[in-house]
């Protein structure tokens, strides 16, 4: 198939833009800027931002799918600026849909379970309530209305994938929370954490790309059961920020101190999702635990 990957760059982006090559797929990657991610990946590569109509229209034609996770995709980022959040993540979905509305082309939307906010139980399901406590979490649930709109008005066939904190490539944003308690650690710093009780998901990057490519694959066999449908990607495993710290201080041998700070009046308390929809439709096997994630990501970045 012809492959438009959106944020291609990103940390998920650039492992499954490879996957896909090796995979016999014709990729194209876009990104509103280069990094170090893609050096080896040999593909084409285009620097435009996903706001800019003109570009992503015309990257749009002749593609058989489009796996759009292009966004402004920390919390803290989408707090602090929210205009950017939303011109990127809603205005730059839509003209992502305005380009392939009337087309054959397929949409995976790349969404997350910031979209659930605080769940009254878990593990959360696909069909849970949808109340957002960040910026993030309501632009992306907004890319889903408004993909789901387009479905309905000009049939636009598209699944949704909520990624539950993926983590395990030195690719990922050196601000998030499992990349910044490593460097601490490694540098013998303070583990900084922002009340610690937190319960969060982390999905292992293997296992969410091996779930994605099971989707294309049904996708390029002409299998249309997914379409219209949201799936979780998450591992069922809820771990507090200060275990997470206190794991990582242990697998990378550090006496680093943890100093824990005020929690954050957006952050979700208590996230574990459900996958079953995933495991059933898409084989989605999150069979890596945390402690052997991590202990790859520490073999494999050299640390």
């Amino acid at each position: 198939m012809k492959i438009l990957v959106t944020g291609g760059n990103g940390f998920i982006g650039s492992h499954l833009s490879e996957s896909l090559i090796d995979s016999g797929h014709q990729v194209t990657i876009v990104d509103f800027k280069k990094n170090k991610n893609t050096d080896n990946i040999n593909c084409r590569k285009v620097i435009t931002d996903i706001y800019e109509k003109e570009g992503i229209t015309e990257l749009a034609q002749d593609k058989d799918l489009i796996i759009h996770l292009a966004a402004v995709s920390r919390v803290d980022d989408a707090q602090i600026d929210p205009i950017r959040c939303y011109n990127t993540n809603v205005n730059g979905t839509l003209n992502i849909l305005e380009a392939i509305k009337n087309s054959h082309t397929k949409l995976i939307f790349s969404s997350s379970r910031e979209v659930y906010g605080e769940p009254n139980k878990v593990p959360v399901f696909e069909e849970n309530d949808k109340n957002p406590l960040t910026v993030y979490g309501s632009s992306k649930l907004a890319g889903e209305q408004i993909i789901k709109t387009y479905q309905k008005l000009y049939g636009v066939d598209y699944v949704t994938l909520r990624f539950a904190n993926v983590y395990g490539s030195s690719r990922d944003l050196p601000q998030r929370v499992i990349p910044k308690f490593v460097d601490s650690c490694i540098n013998n710093k303070p583990l900084t954490l922002n009340g610690g009780n937190q319960v969060i998901d982390f999905t292992f990057i293997d296992d969410v790309i091996n779930g994605v490519l099971n989707l294309v694959t049904d996708i390029d066999s002409g299998k249309e059961n997914h379409f219209g449908e949201d799936y979780n990607f998450a591992s069922g495993i809820g771990t507090s920020v200060t275990v997470l710290a206190k794991l990582i201080k242990s697998i990378f041998n550090s006496d680093s101190e943890l100093i824990f700070n005020k929690e954050r009046s957006y952050d979700v308390k208590n996230f574990i999702g459900n996958s079953d929809k995933a495991k059933r439709d898409l084989s989605f096997s999150p069979e890596h635990k945390l402690q052997q994630g991590l202990t790859l990501l520490k073999e494999r970045s050299n640390y």
